[in-house]
């Protein structure tokens, strides 16, 4: 991007108040830490591996870092996605008070079977909120949108406070990890995140992992790894918290161009940008909830996004009706990076967001914030305030991922992993099972995946061969996307549950050989409505992973 030379400092500097500017001169600078947990690298290391190792999850699909993807600004790319769309108020998909959240697991009971939700059925859970962005979290004094995560951390279990003071993050961590809609079977307690995660090599499932992280890893499983960070041996609840809240601690942005602007380089924004700061401060208004350098405070707004009764924000946490509806204002810090927006995730563009303050919201209440009303921008100065949004304010260190905000890839963002092909075949009434698989396939162990959406107790098999037939034969009436070489295995018969489901564990290869390797997954179902009296679901693709 070509920065023009600057004609209009003076004047704009003129419009930031005078306290603002002597916070502006200050630049953005860190919190204390927590005095019970100091950074030291080993656990910054730690709690970087932790974030973004999908092993954490019951399983073994879904890691805190899923939510929260650097280079979409710490937020979740996938909001976007007709898959990551939950009902809102009223429970009903396809209405206008539906959320863009992000997506978890679908329900499993504690031993491992799924279960179909009321919302999602087999499918995946979606959040009722889109997450909230990861990076400069460590800004905040309470976290989530309603602020539930509190300045102090308790030991969840106990109840004990262990950190009385700036330790938000530490607070956050615990919730998601044994939340049953984001990473965890039904019941699953702490002791079981420890047990589960102690033995485990990190990091053991990504495809790729930073060299200065893997060569602290160095093969080691948690439980070694714990003991180097904390100096003495023991996986628990404090220590996992503790470890992911230092790492956030690390993914501080603060080499945006406003940044270089505000530490005296006058160049540092175009003239098209400097009009947009003028009028984020002045006209616009934004300056009142998003103040420099931060640009953004601690502070809850209700603000117009959707009726107050629909999500009652902060007010369900104080109980305090003035609360209703208001929500932690964000930072707007690579806030280019992170649509779709606002806590309900339907908003899809920085220009949508702009029009929806221009108008002064969508909704009205008593709670409504009085920064909230119509403005009158004209189109030239909206152009003006997106691009100081989209442009100024973006760190190239997090939309490039490099520097703090290198990280692990997911195994999930695979191409290769899960990868669906081929089609369902459905009975006379149009119906299909589907199989349900998010646990990786690893040598030496059991694989989790089910049949859904069958008729009840109808007999299923479910087929796994090393080759695919892409474009499909016919087989039994229905379409087979497998090749069946001699390596062919079919599982079943099986009889379908009450909720036409079964849930399968099965046995897989310890060969070392066969590590990397594809196999090919298909389930055929019963069904006297069937052609010949069978129907079939889709394929899927999925590698074989190193053992747990």
């Amino acid at each position: 991007m070509t920065r023009g030379p600057l004609i209009a400092v003076l004047s704009v500097i003129g419009t930031l108040g005078a306290s603002n500017m002597g916070a502006a001169q200050g630049g953005l600078t860190k919190p204390p830490e927590p005095s019970g947990n100091p950074s030291t690298p080993e656990k910054q290391l730690l709690g970087q591996a932790l974030f973004w190792d999908e092993q954490l999850s019951s399983s073994q699909s879904v890691a805190c870092g899923s939510c929260h993807i650097l280079a979409s600004g710490g937020s979740d790319p996938r909001s976007f996605s007709p898959e990551s769309r939950a009902p809102g108020f009223d429970g009903i998909f396809g209405t206008s008070d539906d959320i863009q959240g992000s997506l978890g697991l679908p329900l499993s009971t504690a031993d491992g079977n799924f279960f179909p939700s009321a919302e999602f059925g087999f499918h995946p859970q979606v959040t009722g909120r889109k997450a909230s962005p990861a990076i400069n979290a460590l800004l905040n004094t309470v976290l989530f949108w309603d602020g539930r995560a509190e300045f102090s951390y308790r030991n969840p279990v106990t109840g004990a406070v262990v950190l009385p003071a700036w330790a938000a993050l530490e607070s956050q961590a615990v919730e998601p990890v044994v939340s049953s809609i984001e990473m965890a079977f039904l019941g699953r307690d702490w002791n079981d995140v420890a047990s589960d995660i102690a033995p485990r090599q990190a990091l053991a499932l990504s495809p790729s992992v930073p060299s200065a992280l893997d060569n602290w890893i160095a093969g080691r499983n948690y439980d070694a790894l714990f003991a180097e960070a904390f100096g003495s041996t023991g996986v628990d609840i404090d220590r996992i918290a503790m470890a992911l809240a230092v790492y956030q601690r690390t993914l501080f942005s603060d080499q945006t161009p406003l940044d270089d602007f505000i530490r005296g380089n006058s160049a540092a924004l175009t003239m098209q940008e400097q009009r947009g700061m003028a009028l984020f401060q002045s006209k616009g208004r934004c300056i009142d909830c998003h103040s420099f350098p931060q640009t953004g405070r601690q502070q809850f707004h209700y603000t117009g996004v959707r009726p107050v009764h629909e999500d009652l924000g902060r007010g369900a946490i104080t109980g305090n009706p003035t609360d209703d509806g208001k929500m932690l204002t964000p930072g707007l810090r690579n806030v280019a990076l992170r649509p779709p927006y606002f806590h309900n995730g339907r908003t899809p563009d920085l220009r949508a967001v702009i029009d929806f303050y221009d108008r002064g919201g969508d909704f009205n209440h008593p709670n409504k914030s009085a920064q909230i009303s119509p403005i009158g921008f004209t189109q030239p100065e909206k152009d003006d305030l997106l691009v100081f949004l989209r442009d100024a304010l973006t760190d190239p260190r997090v939309e490039s991922e490099i520097g703090p905000f290198e990280r692990p890839l997911l195994r999930s963002e695979d191409p290769a992993f899960h990868q669906r092909y081929g089609a369902p075949s459905p009975n006379a009434n149009g119906d299909a099972p589907q199989l349900v698989a998010v646990n990786p396939l690893r040598l030496r162990g059991e694989w989790r995946i089910g049949v859904a959406d069958g008729p009840v107790g109808a007999n299923s098999w479910i087929a796994v061969d090393t080759q695919p037939r892409p474009d499909g034969v016919p087989y039994l009436g229905v379409t087979a996307y497998l090749a069946g070489t001699p390596a062919l295995r079919v599982f079943g018969p099986t009889a379908l549950g009450a909720d036409g489901h079964i849930t399968r564990f099965l046995p897989t290869p310890s060969t070392p050989g066969l590590l990397g390797r594809t196999v090919y997954v298909q389930a055929f179902v019963q069904d006297a409505l069937g052609t010949a009296g069978f129907t079939s679901t889709a394929a899927i693709a999925t590698p074989i992973l190193p053992a747990d």
